[in-house]
């Protein structure tokens, strides 16, 4: 599940959550993710899973190394570009791309 947030209406990053492994990723072009977001994605995890009577894992969190942005703009740009990469299977970490 690909999750676009907003931080502070300033910088947009891309989290995704993998169930099947219990992992919550970031993609960030600046490295701007809080920790106490993550933290409540990975609750919010473990929460659904058990609800759905799901053995209880261990859930993490993973700050994927990505392309970092160059300018202050083009952070809506990355997560679409992401968000289409890992709907395509690809992976957007080991993808490059131009922004121009």
């Amino acid at each position: 599940m690909s999750i676009p947030i907003n931080v502070y209406n300033i910088h947009s990053l891309l989290v995704v959550v993998y169930p099947q492994r219990r992992v919550v990723g970031t993609y960030d072009s600046l490295g701007a993710a809080s920790d106490w977001t993550l933290q409540c994605l990975v609750q919010s995890g473990q929460n659904d899973t058990r609800a759905h009577a799901d053995p209880i894992g261990r859930w993490r969190t993973h700050k994927a190394r990505c392309r970092k942005q160059e300018n202050g703009k083009d952070c809506g740009l990355f997560v679409s570009k992401r968000t289409d990469c890992i709907a395509r299977g690809m992976a957007p970490e080991r993808t490059t791309f131009c922004m121009d």
